[in-house]
């Protein structure tokens, strides 16, 4: 079943490739953009009891429609987290395969883009404590809650991203998880690349990955609901020739990619869909959990080659949004809690969307010029400097 820390999506602090795929920094800022609506949802009590399966919406309810069938993707926080998972490896595995590629320079380089931003979102929220205080609210929900005072040695653990995350700014949790990722980068790579030698065994891991993330869900075991899910990326890339040549063949059929896409949309729903009725089995529902996964990598693949959905994802308008993804994803937390206690802790759910997504895009086009293109730019310089330092000794 969903836990607390599924609510969220963050997209990661990727290095992309020096030609980048404008489709998918759409995607991530399309899937951003979800983040911030599933926050400003589960400030309603029916809407986060729903997101944690600790409550039900009344069947056939507005609540019911938009919890329980495919327009649950509207706010699916777990089903964006997923797409930034499989993102992160599918993204992360190029520069890996150059020639001038290091080591060395690639992991301080990495961990300065994480880090630097982190640490900045976690002074904004502290600095957001000050102007509205957290505390309980009457008839608040558990999300809301949960957002407690400010405390410094759980907020200083929360930024090592390697243990607990608090809720002054509880998105880290997904960070968390990159930075495991990006540290295991290499084990990671080796694995791919050995199971992707022939399409054969690409399609038998792929399956172990999918039982491995079940398995992580009917055992609450993070690490194998989550990790697995980088590894789809790096295959993704592995064999992106073969997907290419696959994808040319869809494009003959008028039918072929709306039929994928109807297709991705039910899995990665399918989970919530399987809840509409509590006498659906347990079983069906662990399933359904694994099936969003293959449906996260199907709407990778459509953001890749399907053409409709490429030059939605090129607008200029997802662009901005994607380029501003990450910062999006570590300020807005702190907009929204902000606008709902400033509102009492239970205001309309209208009214907190009204207020809190303008103030979040406007937040995050500044915190991206003032933090995070600074700290990009510092992490390539490290990472030059580093690079430059091993050929030096060689």
């Amino acid at each position: 079943m969903a836990t607390i820390d599924e609510q969220t999506a963050a997209p990661s602090a990727t290095s992309t490739p020096s030609h980048r795929v404008r489709s998918l920094d759409g995607l991530r800022g399309v899937a951003a953009l979800v983040v911030v609506i599933n926050h400003i949802m589960v400030t309603a009590t029916t809407f986060a009891d729903v997101a944690n399966t600790s409550g039900r919406a009344d069947t056939l309810s507005f609540e019911w429609w938009l919890s329980y069938t495919p327009l649950h993707l509207l706010w699916g926080g777990t089903e964006a987290v997923f797409i930034f998972f499989i993102l992160s490896g599918y993204v992360l595995t190029g520069p890996t395969e150059k020639k001038s590629f290091s080591w060395s320079a690639y992991y301080p380089k990495r961990l300065v883009r994480l880090y630097l931003p982190v640490w900045g979102s976690l002074v904004l929220a502290g600095l957001s404590t000050l102007v509205v205080a957290r505390h309980g609210v009457d008839g608040g929900s558990w999300w809301v809650n949960n957002h407690e005072p400010f405390n410094v040695k759980s907020a200083t653990v929360s930024g090592l991203l390697l243990g607990p995350i608090d809720f002054l700014n509880n998105p880290l949790w997904s960070l968390s998880w990159e930075v495991w990722f990006s540290l295991l980068l290499p084990a990671y790579v080796v694995l791919c690349r050995r199971s992707a030698e022939t399409l054969q065994r690409t399609v038998l891991f792929l399956a172990l990955l999918v039982v491995t993330v079940a398995a992580g869900t009917l055992t609450d075991s993070k690490a194998l609901r989550y990790l697995p899910m980088f590894a789809i990326g790096i295959l993704l890339y592995m064999q992106r020739e073969a997907i290419s040549r696959w994808a040319a063949t869809l494009d003959t059929k008028r039918w072929a990619w709306p039929a994928i896409l109807c297709g991705s949309i039910t899995l990665l729903t399918g989970y919530w869909m399987a809840q509409a009725s509590p006498a659906i089995p347990e079983a069906l529902v662990t399933l359904a959990r694994s099936g969003q996964v293959i449906g996260a990598a199907l709407v990778v693949i459509i953001a890749l080659h399907w053409g409709p959905a490429r030059t939605f994802l090129q607008l200029p308008a997802i662009g901005w949004l994607g380029a501003r993804s990450f910062s999006l994803y570590l300020t807005h937390d702190a907009v929204v809690i902000s606008t709902t206690f400033a509102l009492g802790g239970t205001p309309p759910l209208w009214i907190t969307a009204l207020i809190a997504v303008p103030t979040s895009l406007l937040l995050a086009e500044l915190f991206f010029r003032t933090v995070e293109r600074p700290s990009h730019e510092l992490s390539k310089r490290v990472g030059t400097a580093r690079q430059g330092k091993a050929a030096r000794r060689k």
